[in-house]
């Protein structure tokens, strides 16, 4: 195999390398359409949002009308090193004194996350969101 060719195909897998982006390490914007509740299945396609998530530092939930919760990330569990592909990844969080785990996931099914958050009252939250599209984003 000549130098040129060698040097092309190296050039090529690294450019291929570059545009997978590591769940953990990079900063995406999850666009949520739909929403079911996993406690008393109520669902609604009608329901936006967006999350954050930010490395492994926080996620943001952005909600309508500018109302946003940020979660701090405690620790990551599992490891999904390319969101073209089917993985996961469970977030243990902490917001305002509340503690739980978002999982991103991705199967041939869709890709969905699901917030499982430990309320103050004593209640859990249990809603899983239907993403529709996940972009890289810069911050």
């Amino acid at each position: 195999m000549s130098i040129k060719l060698t040097h092309l195909i190296l050039v090529m897998l690294l450019a291929y390398m570059g545009n997978a982006q590591d769940v953990k390490l990079s900063n995406l914007s999850w666009t949520v359409t739909g929403l079911s509740d996993l406690d008393n299945g109520v669902t609604s396609n009608t329901y936006t949002c967006t999350f954050k998530s930010m490395g492994s530092q926080r996620i943001v939930w952005e909600q309508k009308k500018g109302y946003t919760v940020t979660f701090l990330v405690t620790s990551i569990v599992g490891s999904w090193a390319d969101i073209t592909k089917a993985g996961q990844v469970t977030y243990n969080v902490t917001t305002d004194g509340e503690t739980g785990t978002l999982n991103f996931q991705k199967t041939s099914a869709g890709t969905i996350v699901i917030l499982d958050l430990s309320q103050k009252a004593g209640n859990r939250l249990r809603l899983k969101y239907s993403v529709i599209q996940v972009n890289a984003i810069n911050q």
